[in-house]
């Protein structure tokens, strides 16, 4: 197979490449309505994620929302700088759990408008049907990795 064919194959009929245009316009959508509340579609998780359990371990978080930890890492301490989660550190001065400031939680709530308009507008494009499979496969996911 020659070098212009097997890519034309591969950019047609690979997986990770189809996930990632769909994670790159789903992602866009969220992040141009949550723009006006100085926040990203990851920022929003992360705080999501915090909220639900009240307080959480880098580790949890990231094995909840499957990012490196190094993604995490600079995420977490951005949100920090902007006052939204407070760390809790040991007596070694490590971070141990964050949780929401109530900067945070105001934030969040402030930005839940603009996360159902993204929300909306995903659904739309993604199709009902889709988002069953797209739903199913999701959850599927905590158990085979």
């Amino acid at each position: 197979m020659k070098t212009k064919a097997l890519a034309r194959t591969i950019a047609d009929q690979c997986v990770a490449v189809q996930v990632r245009k769909l994670n790159r316009a789903v992602t866009n959508i969220y992040d141009e309505e949550l723009r006006a509340h100085g926040l990203t579609v990851g920022q929003i998780n992360i705080l999501v994620a915090v909220a639900q359990s009240g307080k959480a371990t880098p580790r949890e978080i990231g094995a909840n929302l499957l990012l490196e930890k190094s993604t995490l890492s600079r995420s977490l301490e951005l949100m920090i700088k902007n006052g939204w989660l407070e760390a809790a550190c040991s007596d070694a001065g490590r971070k141990q759990s964050v949780a929401l400031t109530k900067a945070g939680e105001k934030l969040l709530t402030d930005a839940s408008g603009s996360w159902a308009k993204a929300q909306k507008r995903a659904k739309e494009m993604i199709g009902k049907s889709n988002l069953t499979t797209l739903f199913e496969t999701t959850k599927s996911l905590k158990e085979k990795i």
